[in-house]
């Protein structure tokens, strides 16, 4: 709490006065995150309509860098963040992410059902690749066959194979 008063130029106690703890902080970043990554989305998939997986999946990954935040905030979600955090915040914040998990859904060119399933394999595939990709070069070992796949771009290029292999499973092609 103290970094983040001291980046938001604030005094300690001012945080407090809105958060009890630093995990209902985090808890207001991941929701906050998630709807710009949602509006965003949004807005491509309406102007877009992407037809065919590989067009799905460049409007999906457009802005996966600057997706990161969420990523290492969704991570830490049901591990960490849920634990102290009071049970008001903890439904707010799930009401919010269903809330926007649905207008995601609802612009996807598919039934809701394939829609929904394609949400929750992105989010799956999101944060396992994410904690992969930054684990990686902790696990590094040269001459490792391992070591060698782990690179740099590791997130964009293995995030990107996986989830067009899964839309080609899970989604028809449209016409």
């Amino acid at each position: 709490m103290s970094q983040v008063a001291a980046e938001a130029r604030l005094a300690k106690g001012t945080l407090y006065l809105y958060f009890d703890t630093k995990e209902e902080l985090f808890l207001a970043l991941l929701t906050s995150h998630l709807q710009r990554w949602s509006a965003a989305c949004v807005t491509r998939l309406r102007e877009e309509r992407p037809r065919t997986p590989d067009a799905l999946t460049e409007v999906l990954l457009r802005d996966h860098a600057a997706a990161q935040p969420l990523r290492r905030l969704l991570l830490l979600y049901g591990s960490v963040l849920e634990r102290n955090a009071s049970q008001t915040w903890i439904r707010q914040a799930q009401q919010l992410m269903w809330q926007v998990l649905r207008d995601v859904v609802q612009e996807l060119p598919y039934p809701p059902e394939t829609s929904a399933r394609l949400v929750m394999h992105l989010y799956a595939l999101s944060v396992g690749w994410h904690q992969v990709a930054e684990l990686g070069p902790r696990l590094q070992q040269p001459h490792d066959p391992l070591s060698r796949v782990i690179s740099d771009s590791l997130f964009e290029d293995e995030f990107t194979y996986a989830l067009q292999a899964l839309l080609r499973q899970l989604l028809p092609q449209l016409a």
